[in-house]
């Protein structure tokens, strides 16, 4: 099994992870030709990762050690972010594997009454892909990979039945959950914090005042505009970095060019991994509520409309604006 398995990751994410992706498209009712569609543009999208991960380890390391260097900082990693985390996690042929996996372990669990969530939103399984590669680096076991992954999908799958209720009662829709990746591992914290807050005078305020907020100064507005857009804060991170490290002028043009060109290529494509995805959640979601009707949580749909916007317009942001997921919403809105 785990030679097979070893074979498959040997073929490369861009190859198989389209793969799995057509699969699943055809499966859940997709067109061949959208599936095809879908499918490829995922592995467009992970190649223009793999080159703009080059770029970034090739023109920022450098400096990055320099600016470490004369700042006397014991720094030895770059935070890229969550969009490149997510292209990481679909960037391995686990994260194919999973998809297929966990959604056969959630189906399971249904049939079981083990959870009342059925999770369709396949672009965040990339959490559970991050976790089974984790594995996979310090075991060396793919099949060790893969159960610590599904684990990972069976604890987000029990937080949202958890904190269903609570959450259908806070968006106000109706049999939906948030069985979101992120969500295992921070929902029995906060819950455990919110319980705290409560007995904090000045953090329990009404709901009425923590949303009683003063309009912003023009000047704000404009700052707010520089540092939201992802070409403006390039150009202003690459200048700071190559002044820092003590870059002549083309040395500190170089930088700030191409951290600027980092800046933005990295979303743009995160969004095309996203939009290869979204025509197969979509699907999916359809294909769950039609054959699952009373455990589908038909969330991309009502969420969007709650919203005023549709999944085909929007694309991804209709879904992340109601999850308030800024890990995704964060490259999909600036791409």
């Amino acid at each position: 099994m785990a030679q097979v398995i070893d074979y498959i990751i040997g073929l490369g994410s861009y190859i198989f992870v389209p793969m799995i992706m057509i699969i699943i498209g055809i499966a859940m009712g997709l067109s061949i030709r959208k599936a095809i569609k879908a499918g490829v543009t995922v592995g467009i999208g992970l190649i223009g990762v793999s080159i703009v991960s080059t770029l970034t380890a090739e023109s920022l390391s450098p400096v990055i050690n320099i600016m470490v260097e004369r700042l006397n900082l014991n720094l030895t990693a770059i935070d890229v972010g969550g969009g490149p985390a997510a292209a990481i996690g679909f960037g391995s042929a686990l994260g194919g594997i999973l998809i297929i996996v966990i959604l056969l372990v959630n189906l399971l669990m249904l049939a079981l009454n083990l959870t009342n969530t059925m999770n369709i939103d396949i672009y965040n399984f990339w959490y559970f892909a991050i976790t089974a590669g984790f594995v996979q680096i310090l075991t060396g076991n793919s099949v060790l990979a893969i159960m610590a992954g599904v684990t990972h999908a069976i604890l987000s799958l029990k937080v949202a039945d958890v904190t269903a209720k609570r959450v259908q009662k806070v968006i106000g829709i109706d049999g939906i959950a948030i069985p979101h990746g992120f969500a295992a591992a921070s929902a029995p914290l906060f819950m455990v914090l919110d319980k705290v807050y409560d007995h904090i005078p000045f953090l329990n305020r009404s709901k009425e005042e923590k949303e009683d907020k003063k309009e912003q100064s023009k000047t704000m507005k404009f700052i707010g505009s520089i540092i939201g857009d992802p070409l403006y804060l390039g150009l202003i991170l690459g200048a700071a970095f190559g002044l820092i490290a003590g870059y002549d002028f083309k040395g500190v043009m170089d930088v700030t060019m191409k951290t600027a060109g980092i800046m933005v290529l990295f979303p743009t494509m995160v969004k095309m991994i996203v939009s290869g995805l979204i025509p197969i959640s979509n699907q999916a979601k359809q294909f769950f509520s039609n054959k699952f009707k009373d455990w589908a949580a038909p969330l991309l749909t009502k969420m969007g409309e709650a919203q005023g916007l549709t999944l085909v317009q929007q694309g991804q942001e209709a879904t992340t604006m109601a999850l308030g997921n800024l890990f995704i919403y964060f490259p999909a809105k600036i791409a």
